[in-house]
């Protein structure tokens, strides 16, 4: 498998990780999961797509995760599970951990009456 790699990302931005498995004749089942929570699945900030490719005579099934809108919640660690049909018992996981950055200074906080000066 070709695994994502670790990420730091800024809260708020968007990240991408791909994943991929070499196959035969049937390609496997790429899913996503978070902190060994369940699948992740297409949603408002989660975009997943997956894709066929053959690069030097060799079958590949390829799938991104898009993270959009990164918040603090989404920090932790991550993994891409292949599952084979023809062998549901044989599977593959790479792990990687995502780590959410605040802006510099933490959160902004400040006194109006120091700020505005009349």
């Amino acid at each position: 498998m070709i695994a994502p790699s670790d990420a730091e990302v800024s809260l708020g931005n968007t990240i991408f990780f791909t994943c991929a498995a070499a196959f035969g004749e049937t390609p496997p089942q790429l899913t996503w999961h978070r902190n060994d929570s369940g699948i992740i699945r297409n949603a408002d900030e989660v975009n997943i797509s997956s894709s066929i490719i053959s690069e030097r005579g060799v079958n590949f099934i390829v799938s991104i995760l898009e993270l959009c809108g990164v918040e603090l919640s989404d920090e932790g660690l991550y993994f891409c599970q292949a599952t084979y049909t023809f062998n549901p018992d044989l599977t593959s996981r790479v792990y990687f951990t995502v780590d959410v950055l605040e802006p510099e200074g933490g959160h902004c906080s400040y006194n109006f009456a120091d700020v505005v000066k009349i």
